[in-house]
């Protein structure tokens, strides 16, 4: 007798959180086969709940108003509701939803934005177009309240994907030789400084080095033989970072630049194109790796470096809590995007994780004062209003959920779990923000169909990184076949393409929902994804894992410059702690 323990919502409200407790009992030589058919009943009754469906406030006349997030969503793996139009005294909507099996499915509501709920477990992965109607008192139509096409995405189906070829471990070891082997990391062992010429990815210094510190200093504890070396390349592009930061007395004191020139760069650069702003994100991000170098080495100018960051955080943060998504170097003042003249605001889970381990290593409680006070920025904005735009250097800021990302969120489910293991409301919202996330973002099968056609491969539905402008009729096929048939997560509306760093994150996001809950279903889906990352290494040349999971970069294997140190990284992090939880086990 086993038991499996399930973080179950009650409908309609994300604070009502329980923790179920399910006894399973394992015939000899077929748990994996009793445990599988337990946890898909598990995802069919979870995949057939609305997922963030809303508040819908009160408005004279009987009539509701409500905000959606999905207005731009174009799938989904849970029953969708949608802001369609009410008619004034009418009482009857009716639903009229045709599948991909061209079967039409019809009930009615008291309310246009009902979701889908009553007809979903009918209707099969893919295609789906939803129309509405107001009906009056006999039955008969009045009004057309509105239509909407998407693609249904395909469930989690346990114990039906393949098995990863080599552990996790295997994985991690794999890795770690290729960042090491990198052009750009033997510059800077043996010039102190990164490769200016060919790495293009260097016009992110503060994104890609402070990736490449925390990787040299895992890859140094792993290696006996580049031990030496690969603390020497930590130091030096830490060294480099400080060289390069503004000085102490100017406006965005000691933060590190977001982009850097390039001899030869192109116009349209993002080094180019935001040259001087500085991404908020970004100085948390050398910050926690300044203190991890201190931590390996015990150099105090680190630590003091940290602090340093942290100090202009305290100095920059606006009276709600958090800070403006991006500051001109030249006078600290905030960068107007966004598509409006108010300057768009970060959601600073990033900087609350920061400034709480400057409060560790300092032992001062006033970095934990200050992230308190972020954190009530959270709380009060996108926890309740789910906007969760893109914050990436190459990426304008978002507003209004023109386009919204997968990343945010799942920082954002990780922290409220790291940091609130015992309040059963904020793992009720963790929970809620997987749900979102898997709802919008995850791939469990290839989101095509058989003849390679898709929602994704429609040029009207956002920017999808493989369209071929020039054979457009052909973009959809040509995006099937490039596409690797393995779970993922993609990273937003506008890049929707599965990405290491992403389904990493996904990953160590269901990891940290199965140790506070003891969900086995949280784990499994954990086991998924990693899975797929060694399956993707497995693909290529080397012991590379590509970032952009497209056939052509996988095969490209190390040489390809569209390999994201940083997501490396993140993705091996990521993994390590995925490889702690299971394969110590065995």
């Amino acid at each position: 007798m086993r038991q499996i323990k399930v973080l179950s919502l009650c409908q309609g409200t994300v604070a009502a959180a329980v923790l179920l407790t399910v006894s399973v009992t394992f015939a000899s030589g077929s748990a994996g086969g009793v445990a599988d058919n337990r946890l898909a009943g598990l995802v069919e009754e979870d995949v057939n709940r609305p997922v963030r469906p809303g508040v819908v406030p009160e408005r004279p006349g009987g009539l509701t108003k409500r905000a959606f997030w999905n207005r731009r969503s174009i799938h989904f793996m849970h029953p969708p509701a949608f802001d369609f139009t009410a008619i004034e005294g009418v009482g009857t909507y009716r639903f009229s939803v045709y599948g991909a099996d061209l079967e039409k499915h019809e009930f009615t509501a008291s309310q246009p934005s009902a979701d889908l709920s009553p007809v979903w477990r009918e209707l099969p992965t893919g295609f789906v177009r939803v129309e509405v109607e107001a009906l009056d008192n006999n039955g008969r139509m009045m009004a057309k309240c509105g239509e909407r096409r998407f693609w249904k995405l395909a469930k989690y189906e346990p114990g039906a994907y393949p098995e990863k070829p080599y552990s996790y471990t295997e994985c991690i070891g794999k890795w770690y030789p290729t960042l090491f082997a990198h052009t750009n990391t033997q510059h800077f062992l043996k010039y102190g400084v990164p490769d200016g010429y060919s790495d293009i990815l260097n016009i992110y210094p503060s994104k890609m080095n402070s990736a490449l510190i925390r990787g040299m200093i895992r890859y140094s504890r792993m290696s006996g033989e580049h031990r030496d070396e690969a603390l020497a390349i930590a130091r030096k592009a830490a060294d480099y970072m400080l060289s390069i930061s503004q000085g102490k007395d100017a406006p965005l004191a000691n933060f590190p630049p977001t982009y850097w020139k390039m001899k030869g760069q192109k116009s349209d650069f993002a080094s180019q194109k935001y040259a001087g702003q500085n991404l908020l994100e970004h100085p948390a991000l050398v910050g926690e790796a300044y203190l991890e170098l201190y931590a390996a080495t015990g150099d105090k100018k680190y630590r003091d470096a940290a602090i340093a960051i942290a100090e202009t955080y305290a100095r920059l943060q606006l009276p709600d809590g958090t800070w403006y998504i991006k500051l001109w170097e030249k006078d600290g003042s905030p960068v107007l995007e966004g598509g409006g003249s108010a300057p768009v605001k970060i959601t600073p889970t990033t900087i609350c994780m920061f400034l709480e381990n400057i409060a560790k290593v300092t032992g001062d409680k006033r970095w934990r004062d200050i992230s308190d006070k972020a954190f009530s920025y959270i709380d009060a904005g996108p926890l309740k209003t789910y906007d969760f735009g893109p914050q990436f250097e190459d990426t304008k800021p978002s507003v209004n959920y023109r386009d919204l990302t997968s990343v945010v969120p799942m920082n954002l489910a990780i922290y409220l779990l790291k940091r609130f293991p015992d309040d059963p409301k904020r793992v009720a919202q963790a929970r809620e923000l997987s749900r979102w996330v898997e709802d919008q973002f995850v791939c469990w099968r290839k989101p095509f169909q058989a003849d390679g056609r898709g929602i994704l491969s429609e040029p009207k539905y956002g920017f999808n990184p493989l369209w071929n402008p020039v054979i457009p009729m052909t973009w959809g096929f040509r995006r099937s076949e490039n596409w690797i048939d393995v779970p993922g997560v993609m990273e937003k509306y506008r890049w929707s393409i599965n990405i290491n760093s992403v389904v990493a994150m996904a990953l160590r996001m269901y990891l940290e929902l199965y140790r506070v809950t003891g969900d086995e279903l949280a784990l499994a889906k954990a086991k998924t994804l990693g899975d797929s990352i060694v399956r993707v290494q497995a693909m290529g040349p080397d012991g590379e894992i590509a970032t952009h999971w497209d056939l052509r970069d996988v095969k490209k294997g190390v040489s390809c410059l569209q390999n994201w140190t940083n997501c490396g990284v993140i993705s091996v992090v990521h993994l390590e702690e995925l490889a702690k939880e299971v394969e110590k086990k065995n």
